[in-house]
């Protein structure tokens, strides 16, 4: 038996297929809960969040390209088109029926084309989807409250119109509301003939974009106030410095240009090197005008946005996928256990033997759709702005970028089914460099399903232990292959901290980070270690030199090399066979003070080290001047005591 909205949607569909422009479909747009209702007060929180859920929307529609056209920095033309399979009129109509209700994921959205056929979890194409709340067409109500959507699908004689105007809404209006269906809206359709048939995708026309879109989009509050005539800001603004990037500016109410924009590229740079000039400009800043940069100092809103999204829509990373690293990339990798006595085990890569081959991940399998997918805003192609390869180099003792990996199916059977939320499977990473830049990218981002929302998380979901410095250096990415998705708020901005599969997470993020830190600093201390070694080979070979030109000018004379004399913990009875035969050594516990023969510390055994090496050359000038040549050995070891003390005597 067909459910109320199922017949609405049956309804919307005869319809659709009935109208012409002249004579349109109409229909209200309605919510059933409070929380969706609020889509259109400002759900989601920029621009850039609006511009994700519609290139995510394409992405799920199997599209492999989405173009972004702006008149920048006017902003009052927006639109958004996308090659992908378009909608049916079924899909039309469920969508604006049914806000908050995605057939996505369900058998709905296999019999409307919004899902394989065969799995409902992925696209008709085959891609693992994104979406799942179904309010993403309707996230441009942060920046519009009128647009159309024009759709066509493959072998189509028509294409589809939606013009969708939506109310604004207050808790005051809904505190008068009996019914619990609220209009947030109305749309009319319409459909037109199309000649080609093979065309498929879907266009999205931003009309009327609200004062609030424009002025965050071409950073008005960013301009200072250049003339009286050439005015940005209103008396009681704040004047702030512009970002040494951007697109330019109009004069405040006008189109004329008050600033002509400053970009890392030229006109005819191409779409790929316009994205990678601007993340080499960023990273070019590093000890010119800043020790640390910030998108939010160097970039304009828009430039921002095109970096923010290219870190939240599902396209490739600029260089290569971080476990698409290979041997000869130079990266030292090692492999996260999962128990808490766990610890980093060094991976040794072939050079042409990649991270996910090694480990047996298949995340970076995701990629295969991202290269399939390419997101264009005015000419420029978007990227993940994150280098492996080419990660930042400084003068830290640690010269190599360090790559801890790991991977997690736990079973989380102790908790109840309908609390669980489902099965939780995951790959990560956590990538160590001297220095992150931006900083904007220290912390842990969350993909799910090759998308994310919530950019960095600098705290590393509050891991408990400060590790300032370390937690300035790390970048971290964690692919869910399965779950999380309830643990998405409706923003999709944010988590809900409570869910298990989130608990689950962050205790694993936070024993990943002790082992990344315990292996660090390991690695320091050799380093160390090893510096200090070859800095006292290098103290030993300069004073074996000086003392051997202090014998010669004692006995000039002579060609017979000096007597080479030792200081040993070898056994007594050891030493005095070297003795008898012509070797002069001496014990070392009757020479070196007691206190100089305690190691606690690297440091110390070097010191003892150097020690040994000063009383040996001492030893050697004093038989030079054939001081020691008459004394027995108890008295020459007494006398050699008593000036190591003096050498080693602390006030």
């Amino acid at each position: 038996m067909p459910t109320d909205k199922q017949k609405e949607i049956t309804t919307l569909v005869d319809d659709i297929k009935k109208s012409t422009k002249n004579n349109p479909a109409s229909h209200d747009i309605q919510t059933s809960e409070r929380v969706l209702k609020r889509i259109t007060d400002g759900i989601y929180r920029q621009p850039s969040s609006a511009l994700r859920e519609l290139i995510s929307n394409a992405y799920d529609a199997d599209a492999t390209k989405v173009v972004i056209e702006t008149d920048r920095p006017r902003f009052k033309k927006i639109t958004i088109l996308d090659n992908g399979n378009g909608f049916t009129e079924e899909a039309l109509a469920s969508m604006i029926c049914n806000i908050g209700g995605s057939p996505k994921r369900t058998l709905m959205g296999s019999n409307i084309g919004v899902a394989s056929e065969t799995d409902p979890d992925l696209s008709p194409g085959g891609r693992r989807l994104i979406g799942k709340i179904g309010i993403g067409i309707f996230a441009v109500a942060q920046l519009t409250k009128e647009f159309k959507i024009i759709t066509k699908t493959k072998g189509s004689g028509h294409r589809t119109i939606a013009h969708v105007i939506l109310n604004t809404n207050s808790e005051e209006n809904l505190k008068k509301e009996l019914n619990p269906i609220y209009r947030t809206g109305i749309t009319r359709i319409w459909q037109q003939k199309a000649q080609d048939k093979k065309s498929h995708g879907t266009e999205v026309i931003l009309l009327n974009p609200l004062p609030k879109t424009i002025n965050d989009l071409s950073s008005r509050d960013r301009w200072i106030q250049s003339s009286p005539e050439n005015y940005l800001f209103d008396d009681d603004d704040e004047p702030l410095s512009p970002p040494k990037y951007h697109i330019g500016c109009t004069v405040k109410g006008e189109n004329r240009i008050f600033q002509k924009p400053n970009l890392p590229w030229k006109k005819d740079t191409s779409p790929k090197k316009k994205f990678e000039k601007l993340v080499t400009a960023i990273r070019n800043e590093t000890g010119t005008s800043t020790p640390n940069p910030k998108l939010e100092d160097l970039l304009d809103n828009y430039l921002k946005l095109l970096w923010t999204l290219g870190l939240q829509v599902p396209v490739s990373y600029l260089d290569t996928h971080p476990f698409e690293v290979c041997g000869k990339d130079n990266i030292s990798t090692y492999k996260l256990g999962n128990t808490p006595k766990s610890k980093a085990s060094k991976v040794e890569l072939k050079p042409n033997e990649t991270v996910a081959k090694n480990m047996k991940l298949n995340t970076s399998g995701l990629q295969k759709d991202a290269k399939g997918f390419q997101v264009f805003i005015d000419g420029i192609q978007i990227f993940r702005p994150l280098l492996y390869k080419n990660s930042h180099i400084t003068e830290h003792a640690i010269k190599r970028s360090l790559l801890f990996v790991g991977k997690d199916k736990p079973g989380l059977k102790h908790i109840p089914e309908e609390i669980r939320g489902g099965h939780l499977e995951f790959e990560a990473y956590l990538f160590w460099q001297p220095k992150v830049v931006p900083v904007e990218h220290i912390g842990v981002l969350v993909r799910i399903n090759n998308s994310n929302g919530t950019l960095f998380d600098e705290t590393f979901m509050k891991y408990p232990v400060s590790e300032q410095t370390r937690k300035k250096q790390i970048t971290a990415e964690i692919f869910i292959k399965n779950g999380m998705d309830a643990a998405l708020n409706i923003d999709r901005e944010s988590f809900n901290y409570a869910h298990p599969h989130y608990q689950y997470l962050a205790k694993w993020l936070h024993n990943a980070f002790k082992q990344f830190a315990t292996a660090h600093k390991k690695l320091g201390a050799k380093i160390r270690e090893r510096k200090q070694l070859v800095e006292a080979v290098k103290k030993a070979d300069n004073l074996e030199k000086f003392v051997a030109s202090k014998i010669k000018q004692i006995k000039p004379d002579t060609d017979i090399s000096p007597i080479k004399i030792e200081i040993s913990n070898e056994p007594l009875i050891n030493i005095t066979e070297k003795r008898k035969k012509g070797k002069l050594i001496y014990e070392s516990k009757k020479i070196l003070p007691p206190s100089t023969q305690k190691r606690t510390t690297n440091k110390d055994t070097l010191g003892q080290i150097f020690l040994e090496e000063k009383m040996e050359a001492i030893a050697e000038v004093l038989m030079a001047y054939d001081l020691l040549d008459d004394m027995p050995y108890e008295k020459q070891e007494s006398l050699l005591k008593d000036i190591a003390e003096i050498i080693a005597f602390e006030s």
